[in-house]
């Protein structure tokens, strides 16, 4: 009886440090500074749905009207993802650049500031097309060949 007891007391041990709670993951972590991270995540998401708003209009007549664009950070450098869009159809080019830039930066000083850490593995290119007078990204075959 008592390997018992003994077995079920390591069982829900391992169970309690297998599963750990979010308040608990950091504990030099300050709530303010859990509060400033919600913040930071909350204008990174900002800043990609205004970009996303500006390349929402993807329309094409040739897969020369299309493009892509290079979205956010990896911790080991390298966007992202890659959205499809179309040049023509943004109203200022300049903005979306600028977007683009404060989006990537803000990821980069969230990996920073969180001692975030990467596989390093890089987001792989897809190709572009216009598929029903839409730009699309397509995935590339990752097989060796």
């Amino acid at each position: 009886m008592q390997k018992l007891f003994i077995f079920i007391a390591l069982i829900t041990s391992l169970q309690a440090c297998a599963q750990p709670n979010e308040q608990t993951n950091n504990p030099t972590q300050s709530p303010q500074q859990t509060a400033n991270q919600d913040i930071s995540k909350m204008e990174a998401q900002q800043l990609l749905q205004n970009i996303e708003a500006m390349i929402a209009d993807k329309s094409c007549q040739q897969v020369s009207d299309c493009d892509l664009l290079p979205v956010g950070a990896r911790p080991c450098g390298g966007p992202d993802s890659y959205l499809p869009y179309a040049p023509n159809k943004v109203s200022d080019p300049k903005v979306l650049s600028a977007l683009n830039q404060a989006y990537k930066k803000k990821i980069q000083d969230y990996f920073a500031e969180n001692q975030i850490m990467g596989i390093c593995v890089a987001t792989p290119k897809p190709s572009v097309a216009c598929q029903q007078n839409q730009c699309v990204a397509l995935e590339q075959n990752l097989q060796i060949q």
